[in-house]
């Protein structure tokens, strides 16, 4: 059992030589979400780059995915070497002022854009339940009929409002 890096960075990095520089309290994670991002790497591998400081082994961005690939390790997976894109930082403060940009997110998927997105590709999300996590997205609500709800229901008759189920997929949107 391999976990392939299917992508390309700038050059690559031994798992066993990750350096976290981020404190262990920075981000949370539960135990769901953690079974869920080790399910991604074992379907799909290391599919985005982990970003590091200059030439070190400072792991700026990536910290769960190598806990995560250093938990499937233990469990008997063998691991690529990691992708690495480095970023230019002057200090520890500007690094940390990146971190926290990487970190920021901008954009929300919204109930309309999600169904496009998953119709579109005919995508399943029952099956893909169970690797991603959507914060703004109660995947577990009712789910059944997700194709047939979304040709009934005209995307002109779907609420904007945040917290409310959406008529096409039954996904609840949180605040």
């Amino acid at each position: 059992m391999n976990i392939k890096a299917t992508c390309i960075g700038t050059r690559t990095i031994k798992l066993e030589e990750a350096e976290f520089f981020q404190n262990d309290n920075f981000k949370t994670l539960t135990k769901e979400s953690f079974e869920k991002l080790k399910n991604s790497l074992k379907k799909h591998g290391i599919f985005v780059p982990l970003y590091f400081w200059r030439d070190k082994k400072a792991l700026c961005d990536g910290h769960h995915r190598v806990r995560a690939l250093r938990e499937l390790k233990k469990e008997g997976f063998e691991i690529d070497d990691l992708p690495a894109i480095d970023i230019e930082a002057k200090d520890e403060k500007e690094l940390a002022e990146k971190i926290l940009l990487i970190n920021s997110k901008y954009a929300r998927i919204t109930d309309e854009g999600l169904h496009d997105f998953v119709n579109q590709f005919d995508l399943n999300i029952e099956e893909l339940k169970f690797e991603i996590d959507l914060p703004e997205i109660d995947l577990d609500y009712e789910l059944e009929d997700f194709s047939d709800k979304n040709k009934e229901i005209d995307i002109e008759d779907l609420g904007k409002d945040l917290d409310t189920e959406c008529p096409k997929c039954h996904f609840m949107f949180k605040k």
